[in-house]
């Protein structure tokens, strides 16, 4: 085989669904081989089952709040740029979209897969759908961004001098940045970009406090904002395409961290464990459509979809 001569090769190469499968399988095996070595496996099959009850239920519920939330989100970006399909299929799709997020190794994704369905069955320009979906992403990203800055400026106010103004002063440049940048290249989204902003930082407080009622559910005695930057922190680690679907990203994070919220690393990771069972969990929510995939319809009036 002819090896690449230049940078633009190369990345041709690597764009490949199969390199990115493979590259992606790598880092997920890699990132299992260093859990399975760094913790007490029987210890964490222990914790697993003993987190079985009403907290771990609540966690669930909380979760699943959260994305419901998100989907409603998504309505908006969708609604407008025109693609204004009625919410209770876009729901559908949703669900769906996350199962495919969890269970394809590469390639286009769930969110791929909604983007090309629906062009498919409604002619709707797939450009204007995947910058509805990617600003859709960005959007949740930016909260995530902006309780970062803050935690970590409660954590180090007392240690660090002028940690606390500077990382908030971050936080809301970052905030403002981002409805800057909106309106200068994606000026259409300008006017829902506060309440979906709004939105997202509701998502990320759900989350947390599924993380909460999970370490409450594990029986941690100690639930310090630590905990809360950790999670942050592995929230944009599992985003990143190391892995698939995010599998051992979160938990190596949970695993570094432990020292950092002091808790044992076994305990650390069965937090995370925990976590990503439950957003499995929710995502077989779309397991139905798998066999029987919604039917897009869009409507003339996007109140009433």
């Amino acid at each position: 085989m002819r090896r690449p001569q230049s940078w633009s090769e190369w990345n041709r190469r690597l764009a490949r669904p199969w390199v990115k499968t493979n590259l992606k399988t790598l880092g997920t095996l890699a990132a299992c081989f260093i859990l399975w070595t760094s913790i007490d496996v029987k210890l964490l099959t222990g914790l697993l089952q003993q987190a079985w009850g009403t907290d771990l239920v609540l966690a669930a519920v909380v979760f699943a709040v959260a994305k419901f939330i998100s989907a409603i989100r998504l309505q908006r970006f969708l609604d407008i740029i025109g693609f204004s399909i009625r919410f209770g299929q876009q729901l559908k799709w949703y669900s769906l979209g996350m199962l495919y997020n969890q269970i394809l190794p590469g390639g286009i994704g769930g969110d791929g897969y909604k983007v090309l369905m629906w062009n498919r069955q409604s002619d709707f320009p797939a450009k204007e759908l995947l910058k509805a979906v990617f600003i859709d992403r960005v959007n949740g990203v930016v909260p995530i961004g902006a309780f970062l800055t803050v935690g970590l400026a409660v954590l180090l106010a007392g240690t660090v001098p002028w940690s606390a103004p500077v990382l908030v002063l971050c936080g809301v440049t970052g905030v403002s940045l981002s409805f800057w940048l909106v309106g200068r290249f994606w000026p259409v989204f300008s006017p829902v970009w506060s309440g979906t902003l709004a939105m997202s930082g509701l998502v990320q407080a759900f989350q947390c406090t599924s993380v909460w009622l999970i370490a409450r559910a594990l029986g941690v005695p100690d639930f310090s904002m630590a905990f809360l930057v950790v999670f942050l922190i592995s929230s944009i680690v599992a985003v990143l395409p190391f892995t698939i679907g995010g599998i051992g990203a979160r938990e190596l994070t949970f695993l570094w961290g432990a020292g950092w919220v002091h808790v044992p690393p076994s305990q650390a990771v069965a937090i995370s464990v925990l976590f990503y069972l439950i957003q499995v969990f929710t995502s077989l929510s779309g397991l139905y459509f798998v066999w029987k995939p919604p039917v897009t319809q869009l409507v003339s009036d996007p109140q009433t979809a």
